[in-house]
């Protein structure tokens, strides 16, 4: 068993009205999980913020934090990533 659970983070590309700048995000299941691979997905909502920069973090419990790619100015309302080289039985966060 490959239990998958991950952060979504977002920074803001300022823009010249930053200061009304909103976006949420939204991390959806991951999905395809096999013993060693899973597809992170995400939704982003956003008002007067048309890039962002986004990548996913994740770490095997208690363990070091580790990050996909960063996406920087990204313009699009989905995201999603590839985790491989997962170890089977291990629980991530």
């Amino acid at each position: 068993m490959l239990a998958i659970g991950f952060l979504l983070l977002v920074s803001f590309v300022p823009t010249v009205s930053a200061e009304n700048a909103q976006a949420s995000v939204t991390t959806e299941p991951a999905i395809s999980i096999t013993q060693t691979l899973a597809i992170l997905n995400a939704s982003i909502t956003r008002e007067n913020c048309p890039l962002v920069n986004i990548w996913f973090e994740w770490r095997v419990v208690g363990g070091t934090w580790e990050s996909t790619p960063s996406e920087f100015n990204y313009t699009h309302s989905s995201y999603s990533d590839y985790l491989t080289g997962l170890t089977p039985g291990t629980t991530y966060e």
